[in-house]
């Protein structure tokens, strides 16, 4: 506390504003001392959407360093919940293959553990290596992937390569819409 800045409030509107107000300035004591309910009754915060939104504003201001914990642990399931979804367009893009529908979620949680174990790599030795080496970490996921796809699937390599520029467009649009989707229910929850 002693080396906190001289200001007094803060605007709390400042960086993310769902409620139309212009600004909601609390003063840093009342943030401190307070649960958020008193704080909202304090300053006369009406409507259940605004008290929602000020009173996470409000946690996130008083206990942001565990947010970010508590955002990964829910990015967690969200890739395992999204699993099943990808699984499910390599059906319908290898629907006259034969295979069945687990033996495309087997496949699924192949190229998830790989690319979660090569993050992992990366992650441990990003601090020391250079950042060609992290971004050659993308370059081997990707070629490993349509390798991948090319080895399961017995198709040629441009068909294959089709399907997997494909598959990485839908990966990419339901990957978007799940952080986002995570992102605003984590905030919501937390």
């Amino acid at each position: 506390r002693s080396l906190r800045s001289s200001r007094d409030s803060v605007d709390l509107f400042k960086n993310f504003n769902l409620t139309g107000q212009e600004d909601f300035i609390v003063a840093l004591e009342d943030l401190e001392n307070f649960p958020i309910d008193t704080v909202l009754n304090k300053y006369q915060v009406k409507g259940y959407l605004n008290r929602l939104i000020l009173g996470q504003q409000i946690r996130l201001f008083q206990d942001g360093e565990s947010f970010g914990f508590y955002l990964i642990g829910n990015g967690s399931w969200m890739v395992f919940f999204m699993m099943p979804f990808l699984a499910l367009f390599l059906k319908l893009i290898y629907i006259r293959r034969g295979y069945f529908y687990v033996e495309h979620i087997i496949y699924s949680f192949h190229a998830h553990s790989f690319a979660f174990l090569l993050y992992i790599i990366m992650i441990l030795f990003g601090g020391y290596a250079p950042g060609w080496i992290i971004g050659g970490g993308f370059i081997v996921l990707a070629v490993y992937l349509y390798y991948s796809l090319l080895r399961v699937y017995k198709q040629g390599k441009w068909k294959t390569f089709f399907k997997y520029l494909l598959s990485f467009f839908f990966y990419t649009l339901v990957l978007s819409f799940s952080v986002i989707l995570t992102g605003i229910i984590s905030i919501a929850l937390f």
